[in-house]
């Protein structure tokens, strides 16, 4: 989170990081993960300049609407995309030593 101790900015709450996928719009309904809460992107945040639009590799600083609980770890997505959650994984492993591996 981004809150900078100044006059200027004394109600400033940015969330900073990479896009890692997706377009992002300025005011379109995104949804904060693992909490599930929904809130509106009030602005992006680009090199000091308010922008419309972001996409990947950008790093952008997302102002939002709600005062929401947002941890390092946490992701922000569109809201209608949403990636899926689940414990089962797939695999395809190289295994690159000479020694056998052991599957325990």
């Amino acid at each position: 989170m981004i809150r900078p101790i100044s006059e200027k900015f004394h109600d400033y709450r940015g969330y900073a990081g990479r896009i890692a996928g997706g377009v992002f719009h300025k005011g379109e309904k995104v949804m904060v993960l693992p909490s599930g809460f929904v809130t509106t992107l009030e602005s992006i945040d680009f090199d000091e300049q308010e922008i419309n639009e972001a996409f990947p590799p950008m790093s952008v600083t997302f102002r939002l609407s709600d005062d929401l609980d947002i941890s390092r770890g946490d992701m922000i997505v569109r809201e209608n995309n949403a990636p899926e959650t689940g414990q089962d994984i797939e695999v395809m492993m190289c295994w690159m030593s000479e020694k056998p591996l052991l599957p325990a």
